[in-house]
């Protein structure tokens, strides 16, 4: 199956999940049954994503992991739209202190995509990036496809 195809088959999961369930105050559910096949699509394993994954006593709760060492550190929420502000310091404070090149906030609907474009080794407050599996162009999909394992640099 194509990664176009691949996406939209995991949106249409996302709707019936979604639909079927309370996400308010479900952390866990949001990591497990949002997230995680999400980045199964991704064609990254269960060892390459390490959960509560330590930053400087902390723990983010996801790291993609290559060859020991964090590249892309998530941060998952039951709703993005609740505290943006602080759960931007806390995605930039394990982005910045950890050797990750890439931090992704999620809700498991929305992909929001942070760098350190502005000031090396300091996440940027602006994402470069933001996929929503209920509402994506063809274009967003491409760019999309660039963090699968076989196409991340």
């Amino acid at each position: 199956m194509n990664f176009t195809a691949e996406v939209s088959k995991l949106a249409v999961r996302l709707r019936r999940v979604i639909k079927g369930e309370n996400f308010s105050n479900k952390h866990d559910l949001v990591i497990g049954e949002l997230v995680m096949p999400f980045l199964q699509m991704m064609d990254y394993s269960n060892s390459e994503v390490v959960p509560r994954f330590p930053v400087t006593g902390m723990f983010v709760d996801l790291a993609i992991i290559r060859d020991g060492k964090p590249v892309i550190v998530i941060e998952c929420k039951t709703n993005l739209r609740k505290d943006p502000p602080r759960y931007l310091r806390q995605l930039g404070h394990y982005f910045n202190y950890s050797e990750a090149r890439y931090g992704i906030l999620t809700d498991g609907r929305i992909y929001r995509f942070f760098t350190d474009c502005d000031r090396h080794c300091f996440m940027d407050l602006t994402p470069f990036f933001e996929f929503d599996f209920l509402d994506y162009t063809d274009a967003q999909v491409d760019q999309l496809k660039r963090f699968t394992k076989s196409d991340f640099d």
